[in-house]
């Protein structure tokens, strides 16, 4: 049955899905829900052909060589995942025209 409307996946109190979730996240979290939009059969059906490995593998090499530069003088940080909120402010901090950006999606 073909339909256009958002998936709803409910893992309530008493649902299985909850069940399955443990640890203090349990006693924090009552209620998850997950909106889906259907992506039509026409749109991911089609062979479009995608990057290669080699192709990716150059992008995350450079990716981490920019993070190793970034991070050679703070002592057991080597990625961005490790950052702590102060250096996102340090690194990372948005600019006006970054700003404008992220909030594009949003306004529209």
């Amino acid at each position: 049955m073909a339909t256009n409307a958002p998936l709803r996946v409910h893992a309530g109190p008493n649902s299985a899905l909850h069940e399955q979730i443990s640890g203090p996240s349990t006693r924090a979290v009552s209620t998850i829900q997950v909106e889906i939009t259907p992506v039509p059969f026409k749109d991911i059906s089609q062979a479009a052909q995608g990057e290669s490995s080699s192709v990716i593998r150059e992008r995350v090499v450079r990716s981490r060589q920019m993070q190793e530069q970034r991070f050679k003088k703070v002592k057991g940080v080597y990625s961005n995942a490790q950052m702590s909120e102060r250096m996102i402010h340090l690194f990372a901090e948005p600019d006006a025209e970054g700003i404008e950006l992220l909030r594009t999606p949003w306004s529209a």
